[in-house]
């Protein structure tokens, strides 16, 4: 059975949201593969404000999907990490309230490090059961893969084990669906874009046929061939991430309040080989799962510089800005009242944990200055310190 006989997909993708339709041929495990569509959904990061709201929109385009697919693959991070245990908790449950307005009732979870990284799991398995597993689908054999719960970004033994003892039952010419979260390919390891032992899981799939793995993570489209594996990764419904191969440093795309769903676009995927054309939700509404579109466009806002305070730290601690260019700076405090004072650049910030704070200026001059927290947070306090340098 070749590739192009196996992955036909079509349909859409909204946000960290994949509309896949998979045709396929042959005889796989007593069943022969039939034809299905699934929605993988990424990062929705509830909690954070901008994830929640993205999530609510994603659940009703996909409700409107006619027809509706056959599963839905969520592929971690489905919560913003909180070091407040019941606020995590709290978090969990409205992602599950949300998660049950779905129309399509057959879903499926793997957790992000906001999910299970500081607890082993634990949160995620009180909801949604084990944290890796698989099942048969119209003739197609699905495995969930946990690369977070350990703390970093690895699998672990015990999973391999479980891993090549469960695909020893399928003949290599079983179609193979593997979900998991972070990538299991060196993307940008020094971004954590990998996974440490992912190699050992590739070589446990590379004898099979056909192998599509869908991941989310790094916030972005990428589609990445290795061998008879396939990767695919579903944008993210909080922030975008740049161009690994272009981007220096790896911090989000900037935030335009006037198009919050920028960069969270729309992917439609058909056909084999791919065909994908990805369309930002800023600049598109889409009607059902039939790619019918009406296109809005907006105008181009300031680019956003985010800055997390934290107790005797800021985040990045550098930020290089341009004579002329206009920029939002943006302060999110994440454990108690911090400032982000530079008057020489007309930067006064004032951010508590449920309120941040921006400011959007355009510097006229090059230099080097720095930038402190007025805010008293304790004995370190003195040194929390960063730099802004303008080109």
């Amino acid at each position: 059975m070749k590739r192009r006989d196996f992955l036909k997909i079509g349909g859409t993708a909204l946000g960290g949201a994949a509309l896949l339709h998979l045709t396929t041929t042959g005889i796989a495990h007593g069943e022969a593969p039939a034809s299905f569509r699934i929605v993988q959904l990424s990062d929705t990061h509830v909690g954070h404000p901008l994830g929640t709201k993205a999530f609510e929109r994603a659940v009703d385009l996909i409700n409107a999907a006619d027809p509706q697919p056959d599963l839905v693959l969520f592929t971690g991070d489905l919560t913003h990490d909180s070091d407040d245990a019941a606020e995590h908790a709290r978090r969990m449950k409205t992602f599950r309230t949300i998660a049950d307005r779905l129309r399509v009732k057959t879903r499926y979870y793997v957790p992000g490090e906001h999910d299970a990284a500081l607890d082993g799991g634990t949160l995620f398995r009180e909801n949604f059961g084990e944290t890796h597993y698989a099942f048969d689908h119209r003739g197609v054999h699905f495995v969930a893969l946990d690369n977070v719960s350990l703390g970093k970004p690895a699998v672990g033994a015990a999973q391999l084990a479980w891993l090549q003892k469960d695909l020893a039952r399928y003949g290599r010419t079983t179609p193979l669906v593997v979900f998991t979260h972070r990538p299991l390919f060196d993307l940008r390891p020094d971004w954590e874009w990998f996974t440490s032992d992912g190699a050992s899981v590739t070589n446990i799939l590379a004898p099979y046929d056909n192998v599509t793995v869908l991941y989310g993570h790094i916030h972005r489209a990428d589609h990445h061939v290795a061998g008879r594996l396939q990767h695919h990764a579903a944008r993210s419904l909080i922030f975008a991430f740049p161009d690994p191969a272009s981007a220096a440093e790896k911090k989000p795309i900037p935030f335009d309040p006037a198009q919050p769903f920028r960069n969270l676009g729309v992917r439609y995927v058909q056909n084999a080989p791919l065909s994908i054309d990805d369309v930002e939700l800023s600049l598109a509404e889409i009607a059902g799962a039939n790619g019918v579109q009406q296109i809005v466009r907006t105008a181009e806002a300031p680019r956003v510089v985010e800055i997390s305070a934290k107790r005797f730290e800021f985040t990045p601690r550098e930020v290089h800005l341009r004579v002329g260019e206009p920029v939002t700076i943006r302060l999110v405090a994440t454990d108690r009242a911090h400032g982000l004072l530079l008057k020489d650049l007309g930067i006064d910030l004032d951010a508590g944990t449920d309120k941040p704070d921006s400011v959007t200026i355009t510097p006229n001059r090059r230099g080097t200055y720095d930038a402190i927290c007025d805010h008293y947070c304790g004995a370190g306090h003195g040194g929390m310190r960063m730099t802004f340098i303008v080109e």
